[in-house]
């Protein structure tokens, strides 16, 4: 994320953390330093929150980092790419998908 905060200089980048539940929610804007973010978890995966948070906040985009072992639930209505770290067989049903290894 830092990277895309850096090198697209995106107006405004919301970073939502998740785990079965939104956790935090950071809030750069263009200008701001991108600053040293906690991650919290407890494994497990539901997507629900953060789509809903798509829904309602309409993003220009969305980029979801994950294993995708989860159901994907109905596009919320913004472009997405899924990051997907690990998880080599998975396919979703909209969005562009990039595999990573872990």
């Amino acid at each position: 994320m830092k990277y895309i905060k850096d090198e697209l200089l995106p107006e405004l980048l919301t970073l939502v953390t998740f785990d079965t539940k939104i956790r935090d929610e950071y809030v750069f804007e263009k200008d701001d330093p991108f600053e040293k973010i906690v991650v919290t978890g407890r494994g497990g995966t539901c997507l629900e929150d953060v789509f809903e948070h798509a829904r309602r906040n309409a993003p220009t985009a969305m980029i979801v980092f994950s294993d995708l072992e989860v159901r994907i639930p109905g596009n919320p209505g913004v472009p997405i790419i899924w990051i997907c770290i690990g998880n080599n067989s998975i396919e979703v049903p909209y969005g562009q998908l990039i595999n990573l290894d872990e």
